[in-house]
């Protein structure tokens, strides 16, 4: 006999699936856009973390690319586990490594509107697929009896 409850747990565990796919897809495909005046994500160094430098890198493992793909890579992993706790803390990862890049931004500028001139789609979709596996992270736990 199939119950609520059952179907109410299946139905948590479908969109933490979707929502951890939908989110990893999401950090693969920005680290292949541009991210910052029109620099590729892959050839972005990962230096852009923590200085307001926007260089390029010769080395793919160096970049912020390579970050993003890896912590993608990672929410998939996840999935493994049923608690979503490594899919969160990849989410979690997305959202600081996104913000460090912002405040360096704004580090340089000081302004606002500078800043947001100078994002570009590679940047938001690291944003948004961040937060979707953040999101994700928490559906699908097991309920405790």
């Amino acid at each position: 006999m199939i119950t609520a409850t059952d179907t109410r747990r299946g139905a948590s565990t479908a969109a933490r699936l979707v929502l951890t796919l939908a989110g990893a897809a999401l950090l693969i495909v920005a680290s292949f856009m541009n991210w910052v005046d029109h620099i590729v994500g892959v050839n972005l160094s990962w230096k852009a973390f923590t200085m307001t430098t926007w260089t390029s890198s010769k080395d793919v493992l160096t970049t912020v690319g390579a970050v993003f793909i890896l912590l993608g890579l990672l929410a998939v992993v996840g999935l493994a586990d049923s608690s979503g706790w490594l899919t969160r803390v990849a989410g979690a990862f997305g959202i600081v490594g996104v913000a460090l890049i912002g405040i360096q931004l704004y580090r340089e500028h000081s302004q606002f509107s500078a800043l947001v001139d100078r994002l570009e789609i590679g940047f938001w979709l690291g944003l948004t697929g961040s937060i979707v596996l953040l999101v994700g992270g928490f559906f699908g736990q097991p309920s405790s009896v």
